[in-house]
């Protein structure tokens, strides 16, 4: 029973997959209420993934563009320091 259910689940995920988005009511009148309730409980099911992508994605760029700017600023700090030192008159 358990590998039926799932098996169904991912057929319809195909489904879905691959004519995303689609109209519950036009699923409704092809599949009736049950195909309804299974595309509305799969869609419920992909909707806390998706936030907790996109805030994974959004953290990342963050740490990249921070990561950036540490980089630049320790190019800065070196050429500077290897600048001053050019400079120091010899001991």
């Amino acid at each position: 029973m358990a590998e039926m259910t799932r098996e169904a689940s991912r057929s319809v995920g195909m489904v879905l997959n691959q004519f995303y988005p689609v109209s519950f009511e036009a699923l409704g009148q092809h599949g009736g209420a049950d195909a309804v309730a299974v595309a509305q409980s799969l869609q419920h099911l992909q909707d806390p993934p998706r936030r907790t992508r996109g805030a994974i994605r959004s953290g990342t760029d963050g740490v990249s563009l921070k990561v950036q700017a540490i980089a630049s600023g320790n190019a800065a700090l070196s050429q500077r320091s290897e600048h001053t030192a050019s400079n120091l008159p010899p001991a």
